[in-house]
């Protein structure tokens, strides 16, 4: 009976250390559950950080070619603005040039309209000249024709005193 006693014991003493072993490995188990299902809660968040990133990435390498057609845009205009700018010194040269040439084209017809009224006033003065030496002359002329119409006229009365003195025969 004292062998069963000891067998009893050490069956004891063995189930006791068999529980505890048991229970240190299921708080191990236990403990490494938990570590596992924090990894797959971190893969989890790791996986939707990923997709998320991944979104993002793709956004950006969406907006990374709308980036690049608007430089292509950005150059054609740059182009087109270059072009334009060309341009407007063009047309700014050719209408300095016109600006020039309407001040030439102004000042030449100033200087034509001064000759022409100067060549006016000289040949109104000629004209008036002129008139006042045919004035004189038709003057001069006017007497002259008068004179002799008083003559002739006083000639004609000397003829018709003459004529009326005359005996008449009947």
């Amino acid at each position: 009976a004292n062998h069963k006693k000891i067998v009893d014991t050490q069956t004891e003493k063995y189930n006791a250390k068999l529980k505890k072993f048991a229970k240190h490995t299921e708080d191990q188990l236990e403990e490494k559950n938990d570590k596992v299902k924090k990894i797959e809660e971190e893969k989890r968040n790791l996986t939707a950080k990923c997709e998320l990133y991944k979104g993002k990435v793709g956004d950006m390498v969406e907006k990374l070619g709308e980036n690049e057609k608007l430089n292509n845009e950005v150059q054609v205009l740059h182009t087109k603005y270059g072009r334009s700018k060309e341009e407007v010194v063009k047309i700014q040269n050719k209408y300095e040039a016109a600006k020039a040439l309407i001040q030439k084209l102004s000042d030449e017809k100033q200087d034509l309209l001064a000759e022409l009224n100067l060549k006016l006033r000289e040949a109104r003065e000629s004209v008036e000249e002129t008139y006042r030496k045919e004035l004189v002359k038709v003057k001069i002329e006017n007497r002259t024709l008068t004179n002799q119409l008083n003559y002739a006229d006083t000639k004609l009365r000397e003829v018709n005193k003459f004529v009326d003195m005359r005996p008449t025969r009947s």
